[in-house]
Formats: structure tokens, C-alpha cells, sequence
């Protein structure tokens, strides 16, 4: 097999470079806080405002995950 190398966009890869110095538990705690806060909301009977701060979580632990499959292929192209 032909190892060929997909070349990324300058605004992807400096957005990557960027979201990698991101810390992971960073983006855990945010995701985190945005639960708690949206229980927070729900018993203080914002319920709208609850909606949307609960679909936070989503997004910051996605862009976590991410981070974490950038960072371990940079580190195996290191390697």
C-alpha cells in the first residue's frame, strides 16, 4: 500500500494547533459545569435557559475527543 499524505488546510491545521494546547480536563470541567448548571437553571425554573446551556456538554466533550485524536497523531508522527 501507497502511504499517501493528506495534506490539511492552513485554517484547519492552525485551528488544530491551537484547540491542542486546550487542556483535556479543561474541556471536561466546561462540559461539566454546563450540566450542573443547566439543573441549576431547570430547579430555578429557567427552563429555556436550561435547554440551551444542557447542549453544551455535547460540543465541549466532542471538541475534547478531538483534541485527544489530534494530539495522539502528532505524537505518532513524532515518533
Amino acid at each position: 500500500m501507497e502511504n499517501t499524505k493528506l495534506n490539511e488546510g492552513t485554517f484547519a491545521e492552525a485551528i488544530e494547533n491551537e484547540t491542542s494546547k486546550i487542556p483535556s480536563d479543561l474541556v471536561f470541567w466546561t462540559a461539566l459545569g454546563g450540566v450542573v448548571l443547566s439543573i441549576g437553571l431547570r430547579y430555578a425554573g429557567k427552563k429555556r435557559a436550561s435547554k440551551l446551556v444542557s447542549q453544551w456538554a455535547t460540543p465541549m466533550l466532542l471538541m475534547g475527543l478531538y483534541n485527544k485524536v489530534f494530539k495522539a497523531e502528532r505524537h505518532d508522527k513524532d515518533d
